[in-house]
């Protein structure tokens, strides 16, 4: 790259492709996509199989604007786990206050489910904002080999985080987020 020329930047885009029957289609290449962000029509170096398991972190808000919702959202996370990968490496983060991590990553469903099943409100507003970032350095760009995911599930309550890191989010975004 020379000097003053604009930044290459490389993304990762994991798809799931099915015929009309559902079935896999396992013999794609990069001819066989097209992909445009933001109307632009982006090139495609290479497309292969996915052989690495995800690193999912999962987000929950645990702020004081999702306790009439604590019952459902023992459900569904357990549901959740129910549904992904039996490979699939979760984190499990809290965002009620401050940014906890309930379970580091781990592929024991016992222990997830467990951990959802006794999630509780930690009260305060969620620093969802903060916790991505957080989350991003210590458990996501640590993370060789693995499909890094984030599931947020949240309310739309009080956000109290990343009045600090406004513009640090910003540039994460513009980066990592497709």
């Amino acid at each position: 790259q020379k000097k003053g020329s604009p930044r290459l930047v490389t993304r990762q885009v994991f798809v799931s492709v099915t015929d009309a029957a559902g079935t896999p289609v396992l013999d794609l290449g990069a001819s066989d996509f097209d992909i445009s962000e933001g109307g632009v029509k982006r090139s495609v170096s290479r497309a292969s199989l996915g052989g690495s398991p995800m690193r999912i972190c999962l987000f929950v808000d645990t702020s004081s604007s999702m306790s009439a919702a604590l019952n459902h959202l023992r459900a569904g996370l357990t549901a959740f786990l129910d549904a992904i990968p039996e490979d699939a490496e979760v984190v499990m983060l809290s965002t009620g206050g401050q940014v906890r991590v309930r379970v580091p990553p781990t592929t024991d469903r016992k222990k997830l489910k467990s951990a959802a099943e006794g999630i509780f409100m930690d009260g305060g507003a969620t620093v969802l904002l903060d916790g991505l970032l957080e989350t991003d350095d210590r458990f996501i760009k640590k993370a060789e080999n693995r499909w890094p995911i984030i599931v947020i599930i949240t309310s739309d309550g009080a956000e109290c985080g990343a009045g600090a890191h406004a513009q640090e989010l910003t540039r994460w975004a513009r980066t990592n987020v497709l």
